[in-house]
């Protein structure tokens, strides 16, 4: 399990700093808005093992919010768009 979580860690924190660094680059923000966007970054790098924590603890409401920061939330969760379904269907 360490060692998923260190290659996830890894990984995903790899992905989030390229990300932040490109749109750190093109948009060229300054340091309050940085630091807002890194901290919602980092929220969304710990909210799996944050999740998984609050749902051992019985913090359902807490562990749903992160959730939707993390990803997408779980129970509501919208399939794949309409036009995306036709396209599918005509491609096979």
């Amino acid at each position: 399990m360490r060692l998923f979580l260190i290659i996830f860690f890894l990984l995903y924190g790899g992905m989030h700093l390229y990300a932040f660094l490109k749109a750190k680059a093109v948009f060229a923000f300054g340091a309050y808005t940085g630091l807002c966007v890194a901290l919602f970054m980092l929220a969304m790098l710990f909210a799996p093992v944050i999740v998984r924590s609050c749902e051992n603890a019985g913090l359902e409401g807490f562990a749903r919010i992160m959730s939707y920061i993390g990803h997408h939330g779980s129970e509501k969760c919208p399939g794949p768009l309409v036009g995306d379904q036709e396209f599918h269907h005509r491609r096979h």
